[in-house]
């Protein structure tokens, strides 16, 4: 997806098609084609009339693909990746083709039906549905052939979810290295995703200690099986200091360079207290074309003023959805058209200033409580920074007849000498036990939690339920049970 496409829309990143194309995407409705004028053809699965080949993939928009032919019903399954079902259609230059698919998956999971475009090497989404709760799902688009072909052919394919699986790095059988004796046993959990924050002076004074945290994230992303890393903002102290965002670019750009997936927004001293003078600077550092081009990535709100990422992590779903200082109408505006976009996804709020340490709400964050958090059912943590020391609330909240219980999470350590000592919250997730373990760690001090008086111990190392957050580690499953493509003559 270009910036063009992403600085207003919520669009989840697909190689998507554009203008009024995008507009009849998911609604079965002819995309590229003009009235047939001949009398129509129909081809099916259950007729032998294509070769049916799956996979599975990390990426979900991913152009080339690895395959492998499968029986006409055959279920494709993976535990930490996104199986897919391709279809050659037999066509002709000059044809249209009206595509039915009907299958089996995940109740409530993202279906995609994607078509092969030469011209941009790449997939064009040309519809979408959530699975019913008994598991069917129908898909529906017509297309035109032309710039299509391949071999006098169509190729069609059937994407589970959209995002990124970064697949397991390791297990909790597997032999791992340990740099501290308190580390948390490889066997108590399955995957790791991390959490930084307020790094202000790190990138004004102290430069080495982010580099402490980047350095130990990927020299233990193996060990850790660690997915993704947040960062909840003030990456800089002073917007208008270019050595400070120099630094900051120096950190990100360790994590780039091993596609560690991150996602970051701007904080106050980032982007300008009150008149917002340092966003154009903070975009231009990390705005969405830093990350457009991530399989991760979402989507973003006016070039990252807002942006969400999707990652698919031990069996679970994740929106990591962020905003920066200060958001508005506009902003929660957006924020709730994405959540709305992705019910099946375990959505985290991601923001600077939500939680302060007296448990209150203060600023914008009550109108995100109210208007964002309170709204939607699928939102089910908010982490955030700014104010120094710790906190861990939980706020209840009645959907219907369903209760939903929301994690608050403060964290922010910039009082401790050097601006933060390299403190970096670990959250290991144990499908076996069904939680979440809440860690703080040093890599620089080699210690567990600040001994700091201001920061108590119990919200530095904490659990939290799966079931708060709606979490159950399932297998994604993919079945066809019919295809059809109608074959057309276009005017």
């Amino acid at each position: 997806m270009n910036a063009s496409q992403t600085e207003t829309s919520f669009v989840p990143r697909r190689t998507v098609l554009t203008g009024s194309l995008a507009a009849t995407a998911g609604l079965g409705l002819t995309l590229g084609a003009t009235a047939p004028s001949h009398a129509a053809t129909t081809l099916s699965l259950t007729g032998g009339d294509f070769t049916v080949r799956a996979g599975k993939v990390r990426d979900a928009n991913q152009g080339w693909r690895s395959s492998y032919e499968i029986s006409e019903h055959a279920t494709v399954t993976s535990w930490d990746a996104l199986p897919f079902e391709q279809f050659d259609v037999p066509v002709r230059s000059g044809q249209c083709v009206s595509l039915v698919w009907r299958g089996t998956a995940n109740p409530g999971q993202l279906v995609r039906l994607l078509v092969w475009n030469a011209g941009i090497s790449g997939y064009d989404e040309v519809a979408s549905t959530h699975v019913a709760a008994d598991g069917s799902a129908r898909l529906e688009a017509s297309v035109d052939v032309a710039g299509r072909l391949i071999n006098n052919a169509i190729r069609v394919v059937v994407q589970h979810s959209v995002g990124y699986a970064g697949g397991n790095l390791s297990f909790r059988d597997s032999a791992v290295t340990y740099e501290h004796p308190e580390d948390t046993p490889r066997s108590a959990y399955d995957f790791t995703l991390a959490w930084e924050t307020d790094t202000q002076y790190y990138n004004e004074q102290f430069p080495q200690r982010q580099l402490d945290i980047h350095d130990y994230l990927l020299r233990r992303r193996r060990d850790m099986n660690l997915q993704y890393l947040f960062h909840t903002g003030d990456i800089v102290d002073e917007y208008d200091q270019p050595i400070q965002w120099e630094r900051a670019d120096a950190a990100y750009r360790l994590l780039d360079r091993a596609a560690l997936p991150y996602g970051v927004l701007g904080g106050n001293h980032d982007v300008g207290q009150y008149d917002f003078k340092g966003f154009p600077i903070y975009s231009n550092w990390f705005g969405s074309s830093r990350f457009s081009g991530r399989p991760w990535y979402g989507g973003s709100h006016q070039n990252n003023r807002g942006h969400y990422d999707l990652i698919n992590a031990g069996g679970h779903d994740f929106l990591m959805l962020y905003m920066t200082w200060m958001p508005g109408a506009d902003q929660f505006a957006w924020m709730n058209q994405v959540l709305a976009a992705h019910p099946e996804r375990t959505a985290i709020i991601c923001v600077h200033n939500y939680l302060d340490v007296d448990g209150s709400y203060p600023g914008s964050a009550t109108a995100l409580h109210d208007q964002v958090v309170a709204k939607n059912p699928n939102v089910r943590m908010v982490i955030g920074g700014h104010y120094h020391g710790a906190l861990h609330t939980l706020h209840r909240f009645s959907d219907g007849g369903s209760q939903r219980t929301v994690h608050n999470v403060l964290f922010d350590y910039q009082d401790l000498p050097e601006g933060g000592q390299s403190f970096v919250r670990l959250m290991h997730f144990d499908n076996r036990g069904g939680k979440v373990l809440m860690r703080t760690y040093s890599p620089y001090l080699k210690r567990y939690s600040s001994t700091s008086w201001r920061l108590q111990p119990k919200h530095q190392e904490f659990t939290v339920p799966y079931s708060d957050l709606g979490l159950r580690a399932t297998q994604k499953k993919l079945a066809t049970t019919e295809l059809t493509a109608t074959l057309s003559e276009v005017l």
